[in-house]
């Protein structure tokens, strides 16, 4: 928080913010909080300008006692502490309508590297915790394109249909193990279906479904822990669940960096996706301060999603909570277009007695040999196949009746691998993650407009932009690369 001007901002996972210099100089003090943590407060005359400052946060002590909380002779423990916070999230949280101005980022990571940084500004206009988020309106008071982190334009902004051979000619990223339902196509609101506080009464994302039912159904919990956001007393509260899914044995091949899937989808084994987390709950109103929720695969031990979620009292009289920020972020796989070297088919000739396959590198006889991997017709009938003959990068197809050969034939060839594994057609795929994450920076403040407009369900960056009449305190918090720290 920046002190003086009652403007806040939040540091990315890796603990990362900024603050230009127009702001640093229109405040004394920066004050850091985080649950766990004791807030401290320092002089913005210790920062250094286009440096690095590191800055340290003292622990707060966690006692590892079970906790029972005495309300009417009733003796409360996790799951009814949960309970009756989710009970409550119609009292603690406004009825009435309500705006606020936050930060918006979406951005993608592979290997720890940020690629394709949008950012903008964002007026929500609230309808009240009674009423759906899909009756909110939202303003973009400006959106840009960070041109200090690398772009890979030749990511689709769309999803290919799950459980299905990508489409290697015309790909759409995918998740595998996932059903995606109606994506809409603003990105913004695709984050806020994925807040389970403010959309308690309907379904957000798995497992947590329908928080108001579902939460406590699906997951299993452990005994409070106290910490501590400064004074502020919390339970903490540890959730775990595992959950079997399905899907293709051959799905990930981690040795060849491919995604293999079998072509009749045939071969399916399960799996488990398990789920760690954290819930924070204040015991004298029972208001959910923060939600911690990540899932793993249990075969491969990566990252399937995660969810950060922080709400937060809106002023010193702690009468109602309002969100503080939320990340959402998804594991999902691309095709690589520059990926050359993928086994392709060269040539295809025809005599007398065969067809003549000539690839682009030396093949796996044992797969090149198997009849199930070619299909040849003349129209809807099937041609038979009597043997295949294959040596180097070379494939020989021997019809049973040769005289075929002289008709107009059409072919499909699938599931041929090369001696390193590669599949025919297939290119490499590239694992990302995607990042959607909003921070709130103000409640409830006038905006005059020289003109305003309200967001439609299609892409920020095609949207209309809504014009304040006066400058305003707001910040994009841009997360900080070699050649930001010294630009700004």
């Amino acid at each position: 928080m920046l002190k003086d001007i009652n403007l806040g901002l939040y540091a990315n996972e890796e603990g990362d913010f900024t603050i230009k210099n127009l702001y640093k100089q229109k405040t004394n003090f920066l004050v850091i909080s985080s649950i766990g943590y004791k807030t401290k407060s320092i002089s913005t005359k210790e920062l250094e300008t286009g440096k690095i400052n590191i800055i340290y946060l003292s622990v707060s002590n966690e006692q590892l006692d079970e906790i029972i909380i005495k309300t009417k002779k009733k003796r409360i423990r996790s799951r009814k502490l949960i309970r009756e916070a989710i009970k409550r999230i119609p009292v603690n949280y406004q009825k009435t309508p309500f705006s606020f101005v936050s930060y918006y980022r979406d951005y993608l990571k592979k290997k720890s590297k940020y690629y394709n940084m949008n950012e903008a500004i964002i007026q929500t206009l609230d309808s009240g915790f009674t009423k759906l988020y899909s009756t909110n309106n939202f303003r973009l008071l400006e959106y840009k394109r960070n041109q200090n982190f690398p772009r890979e334009n030749d990511v689709s902004e769309k999803y290919d249909t799950v459980w299905k051979v990508p489409v290697y000619y015309a790909p759409k990223k995918f998740i595998p193990y996932a059903k995606i339902p109606n994506q809409g196509g603003n990105e913004l609101f695709i984050l806020l279906a994925h807040d389970p506080i403010r959309n308690f009464n309907i379904n957000s994302f798995s497992f947590i479904n329908k928080f108001s039912v579902d939460f406590l159904r699906n997951h299993s919990f452990n005994k409070p822990i106290t910490t501590y956001q400064d004074n502020l007393l919390l339970y903490k509260i540890k959730f775990e669940t595992r959950k079997v899914i399905n899907h293709v044995e051959e799905s990930l091949n981690l040795k060849s960096s491919h995604y293999v899937f079998d072509d009749n989808l045939s071969n399916i084994k399960a799996d488990a996706v398990l789920i760690k987390g954290y819930i924070y709950i204040n015991p004298k109103d029972y208001t959910i301060h923060k939600i911690n929720y990540n899932a793993n695969l249990e075969s491969t031990n990566k990252r399937i999603y995660a969810l950060t979620l922080e709400y937060g009292y809106r002023d010193s009289k702690k009468d109602l909570m309002g969100l503080r920020y939320i990340s959402f972020n998804n594991e999902f796989f691309d095709i690589d277009q520059n990926d050359k070297n993928y086994l392709k088919i060269n040539s295809q000739k025809t005599n007398n007695n065969s067809i003549l396959l000539s690839m682009s590198a030396d093949i796996d006889p044992l797969y090149a040999t198997d009849k199930k991997f070619y299909q040849i017709k003349y129209y809807d009938q099937i041609i038979q196949i009597k043997k295949i003959v294959a040596k180097g990068n070379k494939i020989r197809i021997y019809l049973k009746n040769s005289e075929n050969l002289k008709l107009n034939l059409t072919f499909n060839f699938t599931g041929i691998r090369d001696v390193n594994g590669r599949i025919l057609n297939q290119k490499k795929v590239i694992q990302y993650y995607q990042y959607r994450e909003l921070f709130v920076q103000g409640f409830n403040k006038e905006l005059n407009f020289n003109n305003k407009c309200y967001l439609k369900n299609k892409p920020l960056e095609r949207n209309c932009v809504s014009i304040p009449s006066e400058g305003e305190n707001y910040i994009m918090n841009s997360p900080f690369t070699s050649k930001s720290i010294i630009k700004d």
